[in-house]
């Protein structure tokens, strides 16, 4: 079942937004002899913005993550220099070069084999490496050309989840493996377009599960400003509960939405129409430990902040 919130397919790749847009693919909703991306709108491959051909991958029932479901995608080679598969998934019409960007993928590589994903940073394939992902021998690895800007380790022939979270208005990229900070960087680019998934050498052998992302677009400074959306989060780690301080210039319609670090929604709250200071409570008793983004949205402009849950 793939699924997009807040907009339609056809709206996703638009090039201006207002609000936090979420896509989600767990893959249960494509047959398994036509290929991915003749099948779906968002995803596509290398050289083609449709799919299809040698480049493209079928969706199997091999393995896969989704406790309820049965299909995933597969990616292996037998070449030295990989390929041919080459899937690409875009995040919107044109590079996103502000706001939140929160990626999710499943990944499942047996023992003695790689796995290998990139960000590119525009629309012409190949034109901006934003950064590569290999995963070789157990260890993962975040390079920017020759330079490995973030290491870590991963589990042999298990499910375990990637997020990148890219905060692209301040500048900071981090790693995450099963919900924990392999690390930061700052890219040279900084940049996100789109996912290429690529089995990268002759060693290459993995699974993809539940893909999903979450784009919150970036608040100017007038606007902030203007609506003065600017706001503290206290206790920040919370354990029961965080509260929201801010100050209205003017009456408003104020949502809370928290999102977890996969991207899906985990608690939305609609206050109506408020005005002055405000002290508003997020409970988070019932939440998992680890990393959220709290997302105030007055009039229907968003301002973003992590949160952590201890």
């Amino acid at each position: 079942m793939k699924k997009i919130a807040t907009l339609t397919i056809a709206c996703l790749f638009l090039s201006s937004y207002s609000d936090a847009q979420t896509f989600t693919d767990d893959f249960e909703s494509y047959n398994t002899t036509t290929y991915l991306g003749i099948q779906s709108g968002p995803w596509r491959t290398w050289s083609s913005t449709t799919g299809g051909g040698a480049e493209d991958v079928y969706v199997v029932t091999t393995d896969n993550h989704t406790t309820a479901g049965s299909k995933s995608i597969y990616f292996s080679s037998t070449s030295a220099t990989g390929g041919p598969q080459d899937v690409v998934l875009p995040f919107n019409a044109t590079p996103i070069t502000s706001g939140q960007l929160a990626f999710s993928s499943w990944f499942k590589v047996p023992s003695g084999k790689t796995a290998y994903f990139n960000f590119q940073g525009n629309a012409t394939m190949g034109n901006q490496y934003v950064f590569e992902c290999f995963m070789r021998g157990g260890y993962i690895d975040i390079f920017e050309g020759s330079n490995a800007v973030v290491s870590g380790t991963y589990p042999f022939d298990t499910w375990f989840q990637i997020n990148i979270n890219a905060n692209l208005t301040t500048t900071n990229w981090e790693l995450f493996l099963n919900s924990v900070s392999l690390g930061t960087w700052a890219p040279t680019i900084n940049s996100a377009f789109a996912i290429d998934y690529f089995p990268a050498d002759d060693t290459a052998s993995f699974w993809v599960d539940d893909v999903s992302y979450t784009y919150t677009p970036a608040v100017g400074i007038s606007e902030i400003t203007a609506n003065n959306q600017a706001f503290f989060i206290q206790p920040n780690p919370a354990t029961n509960n965080s509260n929201l301080s801010f100050d209205l210039k003017a009456e408003s319609v104020v949502e809370i939405a928290v999102y977890g670090i996969d991207g899906a929604l985990v608690s939305k709250k609609d206050y109506g129409k408020l005005s002055g200071k405000q002290l508003l409570s997020v409970e988070t008793t019932d939440f998992s430990p680890g990393m959220y983004f709290v997302n105030l949205i007055v009039d229907g402009k968003t301002s973003v902040q992590k949160l952590i849950k201890q």
